[in-house]
């Protein structure tokens, strides 16, 4: 790899893949002894529960904040600093974080880099950094993450390694709306989530039961699609279906919501208490009702 960001730059333009050999980085975490141990025991565990619809009113995010076998609680949707639009990723811990990480790197060096190309000669690109060069770099960072992991000697499996939401914002006819893509690391092909339709990546069997109730109904809101979801990854938690692979612990689950139109939103504060009002109580309900006859849903 280079450290030659015109080079990496003019592999961008060419459409290669190679794009983020800029700035491999030097974590002993991927060394080929820990990556294959890890692959070893947890090849077949899916890590998390993240949720995703298109709503009549726009786009919504659901995401649990557990990771396996550790206590910490995190941030599975993120934005980005210069573009609105989200992303989030699910799979082996190790795959998500790294992907993750990797989007958020790429995503602002290549703002970055239009940006002072543009104040040097502001002729010499036709555009800024735009949503469509923002989905060829979700695409570009699966794709070479996985080439990553290749070389390691994983050849199969990749569609449960790696699984990834984003978000960009669409006009026609005049009228601004949000699209949803989901994306594994298998074919990192983008495919589009329709209208009144819900895509789930990690254990979405559990949550399906729940999610069915909602899913292509005309009049389904971000706000229906929250409130269900949420209460999916709690009951789940609760009833310890996964074994601590998905939970919020002490917290509440992420939820963005993105308005045809409009920026998107994290809900917190106030407007995630009123939002998840009675979720919990609802939950504790069924619970009760179930009894241990949900003992069938374990994974």
């Amino acid at each position: 790899m280079t450290g030659d960001k015109t080079n990496s730059l003019s592999c961008y333009k060419s459409g290669d893949n190679q794009t983020f050999l800029h700035e491999k980085r030097k974590n002993s975490s991927l060394s080929e002894d820990l990556f294959n141990r890890r692959l070893r025991e947890k090849k077949n565990e899916k890590m998390t529960l993240i949720i995703g619809a298109r709503c009549k009113d726009g786009v919504v995010l659901i995401a649990d904040r557990m990771v396996l076998n550790s206590s910490r609680l995190v941030d599975k949707i993120r934005t980005p600093q210069n573009l609105n639009v989200i992303f989030s990723a699910g799979g082996l811990e190790s795959v998500f974080e790294d992907y993750l990480d990797d989007l958020s790197k790429n995503v602002n060096w290549m703002y970055n880099w239009f940006q002072e190309e543009n104040k040097k000669n502001p002729e010499s690109l036709e555009r800024e950094y735009d949503f469509k060069q923002f989905k060829k770099t979700c695409i570009d960072t699966l794709t070479e993450l996985k080439r990553t992991y290749r070389n390691y000697g994983e050849n199969a499996g990749y569609d449960n390694m790696l699984q990834v939401f984003f978000t960009l914002p669409e006009t026609k006819d005049g009228k601004t709306i949000t699209k949803l893509y989901i994306m594994d690391m298998e074919d990192c092909l983008p495919q589009v989530i329709e209208d009144g339709k819900i895509a789930m990546i990690g254990y979405k069997h559990l949550a399906s039961p729940f999610m069915k109730s909602l899913e292509n109904r005309k009049d389904m809101t971000m706000r229906d699609v929250a409130r269900v979801g949420s209460f999916a990854i709690k009951y789940i938690e609760k009833e310890g279906l996964t074994e601590d692979a998905v939970g919020v612990g002490n917290l509440e689950p992420q939820i963005y919501f993105i308005p045809d139109g409009q920026i998107p939103e994290e809900i917190k504060d106030y407007k995630l208490k009123d939002l998840l009002k009675g979720v919990d109580e609802e939950v504790e309900t069924i619970r009760n009702i179930f009894g241990s006859n949900s003992s069938f849903l374990r994974f």
